[in-house]
Parts: C-alpha cells; sequence; structure tokens
C-alpha cells in the first residue's frame, strides 16, 4: 500500500504517475489485484494485492518500478510505503471466483466496466 500527499500544484502528475505505475505492474506474475484511488481531498493511494510476499519485493526491485517510485517521493511531501501480509480476513465468492480466473468473459467485461450513471 502506497499512500501520499503531492506537493501543491502538481496533484495530476502525481495520479498519472501512480497510474503508470499501476499500468507497468499489470500482468506481473503473482498480482492479484491494484487500483489507485484518491484517499482524501490532498492524498492518493495505490493498493495491490499480491500472490507472496516474493512476488511484490521482485516486481518492487525493477528499475523502472524504482524509478517510478523515486519519482512519486520526489513530487510528495508525506510518502508512505507498507507492505503488510494478510494474516486472515474474508473474500467474497464473486471476488474468489474473479481472482481465480473463474469468471466467463461477459462476467469479467462486466466487473471491468461497470455502469456509469
Amino acid at each position: 500500500m502506497t499512500l501520499l500527499r503531492p506537493r501543491p500544484g502538481i496533484t495530476a502528475d502525481v495520479q498519472a504517475l501512480l497510474e503508470e505505475l499501476d499500468a507497468s505492474l499489470a500482468g506481473s506474475e503473482g498480482l492479484l489485484m491494484s487500483f489507485v484511488t484518491e484517499v482524501e481531498s490532498n492524498r492518493l493511494g495505490r493498493v495491490a494485492l499480491w500472490h507472496t510476499k516474493d512476488d511484490a519485493n521482485r516486481e518492487a526491485t525493477r528499475d523502472h518500478v524504482l524509478a517510478l517510485r523515486s519519482r512519486l517521493r520526489f513530487l510528495s511531501v508525506d510518502t508512505q510505503e507498507v507492505l503488510m501480509e494478510v494474516k486472515s480476513g474474508h473474500v467474497s465468492p464473486d471476488l474468489a471466483s474473479m481472482l481465480a480466473g473463474d469468471l466467463d468473459a461477459a462476467s469479467k467485461a462486466e466487473l471491468a466496466e461497470p455502469d456509469v450513471a
């Protein structure tokens, strides 16, 4: 999990870097899901769920990922990066099926592009 507070006036740039980081990790072995979010009006975040800690660490040390993370820290007044291991929890059956790749193509498309009113 990454939480950061962009320097004044460059929130859009930091958001774009977070999205670039997210896109560069898409398809990485062991990545189950990830997303970029606005935590508060002046904070942004990125959350990634990995199959193993080793998967996360392997990808975090790629040159391109290290460069993006360095730029994010430079453009932020406050950055927190936390690696947490899940010891217990709950996953809904629908999400578990999606993570396991058990949904049909129509269901996957529906989840990927929710209706916006």
